[in-house]
């Protein structure tokens, strides 16, 4: 191994979302690599991408890749569906950028019967997953769904809120579904109430397969660090408080979390 890998390997992992959602990824990231160290970056002043135009969806995302690899990161999985979908097909990323929607379509692949996807209205939009499918031979359902990210920023996971929306988008979901991709990042902390409206369908979530392309890569390039424990720091664009009670909420420890700026910040 080089000096220059070896120096590499022991570089962080970035993380990048809009808000919270991302925490999901983030933690089947540290659990199959506990030894690496990771950079949260939650542009949680700006959230959510969903309802945004592409194109400031896509300016959005640059700005948070740029930021990571300034602070020098060997990889970036960007866990957000709504700018992989939108942002990385625009954007010059490389093969150090790895975003979600191609791994869950994989997963979703080993299922029988009709795919469902649920996302935002900028996910759903852009046809990212329905493409993709629709290239694997699969028939699909795609429903748009606004309201669930602003129920999980809001640390309302739990509440019965979180019920009543999950059944009024999914209560004509087809009877076929042999899957559904949670197609956004902040959907997995709702699982719970998508499970008792679809009680009989599995649930694909995009965090365990994009971490097994991520750690396959690092492996092939010999970048898998080799230290004995690794560590989180987490960047925020809004406020580190209201950020760290929410993620506290969502299951997860935050620690240190530091204030920065993307772009004009608006």
């Amino acid at each position: 191994m080089s000096s220059i890998s070896s120096s590499m390997s022991e570089a962080p992992i970035g993380v990048f979302d809009s808000g919270v959602g991302g925490l999901s990824v983030l933690q089947a990231l540290q659990k199959r690599m506990p030894n690496e160290d990771f950079l949260y970056l939650a542009d949680s002043l700006r959230v959510p991408y969903g309802s945004k135009p592409k194109d400031i969806v896509v300016r959005y995302t640059k700005e948070a890749i740029n930021f990571l690899f300034q602070e020098g990161v060997k990889a970036i999985v960007v866990a957000c569906n709504t700018a992989s979908a939108l942002a990385l097909p625009d954007l010059n990323v490389g093969a150090r950028v790895f975003g979600v929607i191609e791994p869950a379509v994989q997963a979703a692949s080993t299922y029988p019967g009709r795919i469902g996807v649920i996302g935002t209205v900028g996910t759903i939009a852009s046809q990212s997953y329905q493409k993709q499918l629709a290239q694997a031979g699969r028939h699909y359902w795609a429903k748009a769904c606004p309201l669930l990210v602003p129920v999980v920023e809001e640390g309302l996971s739990q509440d019965p809120v979180a019920d009543l929306l999950c059944n009024y988008y999914l209560q004509d979901a087809p009877a076929d579904l042999g899957g559904l991709i949670l197609g956004c990042t902040h959907y997995p902390f709702l699982a719970g109430a998508i499970a008792r409206v679809l009680p009989t369908v599995p649930l694909i979530d995009s965090a365990e397969p994009t971490t097994r392309k991520l750690w396959n890569y690092l492996q092939a390039e010999d970048l898998l660090a080799r230290r004995q424990q690794g560590s989180c720091q987490h960047f925020v664009t809004g406020d580190p408080e209201v950020y760290r009670n929410l993620a506290r909420r969502l299951g997860s420890e935050p620690g240190l979390v530091q204030r920065v700026e993307l772009g004009s910040g608006s």
